[in-house]
């Protein structure tokens, strides 16, 4: 725009040259406008400039504060396994693949949140072939309340779910190859000493699968995935089973600084003689002994 009004200009000038024409004064009030013209067109390129500058600047701003808005949770994976995220807790839509960091978000809107106990990230574990979940771990332990994992409580096999999110976290998650035996190192032991007449059948979840009959020992697993973890949150769910005409005499744990509670059939709710130690930060003996049914 502003080499076409020159060239109007210098037209106008030649013109004027050329013909000698006593009316070039009022030739100039036209070449007045027209240079006024070229002065208003540059004034609002300089303007334009400076508003696509302030939008781009407000634009960062704006993510900036998003993020600074919401608790960080970033992601550490093998080179066997990615994440996925997920804005709320059906994970099977609006997913974002290969994730490496997600922030917490409201379960009820789904905006980005700081408020403690209020957010929760949902994702899940995507395996190269040939290769299963070893560990998902999240540290701080203190900065969430649980870390729900399987088919059961999230909809998804290898789905998880971070709920009542106070601070910033990172979740590790390591694979192993199909079928490898688990490092039972990863796990706080659990030992059962019992008396003749009882045995314990321990389960990997708090839903109570993978059971194993007449255990010595059980070691410290998350409750919803049955993964081995060292977190200070995992727990042992054993039945015991005694044999007929003999009844419970007592269910102790020792040291009773080794995990949070020993929760029986009554606390439970259940209807057989189920017991859970729960959030176990060490190596625990559990003593039971029999008695004579009344």
């Amino acid at each position: 725009m502003k080499n076409n009004l020159l060239k109007v200009l210098l037209a106008l000038l030649l013109a004027c040259s050329l013909l000698a024409l006593a009316s070039c004064a009022g030739l100039e009030d036209v070449i007045g406008q027209v240079e006024q013209e070229v002065e208003n067109v540059i004034n609002n390129n300089n303007s334009n400039n400076n508003n696509n500058n302030n939008n781009s600047t407000d634009t960062t701003d704006t993510a900036e504060e998003e993020e600074a808005d919401a608790f960080a949770v970033t992601f550490v994976t093998d080179a066997n396994s990615s994440v996925t995220v997920y804005p709320t807790q059906d994970m099977t839509t609006g997913g974002t693949a290969n994730a490496t960091k997600a922030y917490a978000l409201d379960k009820d809107t789904g905006e980005p949140t700081k408020v403690e106990e209020a957010g929760q990230v949902n994702f899940v574990v995507v395996l190269a072939e040939g290769y299963e979940i070893d560990s998902v771990s999240v540290t701080p332990a203190d900065g969430y309340n649980k870390l729900k994992g399987g088919l059961a409580e999230t909809g998804v096999e290898t789905g998880y779910r971070i709920t009542k999110i106070t601070a910033d976290l990172t979740v590790t998650v390591t694979t192993k190859a199909a079928g490898t035996a688990e490092n039972l190192e990863d796990g706080y032991a659990v030992t059962f000493a019992v008396d003749e007449h009882a045995s314990v059948t321990v389960y990997k979840t708090q839903e109570l699968t993978d059971e194993t009959e007449n255990a010595t020992v059980a070691y410290s697993r998350n409750s919803s995935t049955g993964i081995l973890t060292k977190d200070g949150k995992g727990q042992v769910n054993f039945l015991v089973v005694v044999d007929e005409g003999y009844e419970i005499d007592s269910v102790t744990a020792t040291p009773e600084d080794n995990y949070t509670n020993l929760k029986d059939p009554a606390e439970l709710g259940a209807d057989t003689n189920l017991y859970r130690l729960t959030k176990i930060t060490g190596e625990v003996t559990v003593t039971i002994t029999t008695k004579v049914a009344e």
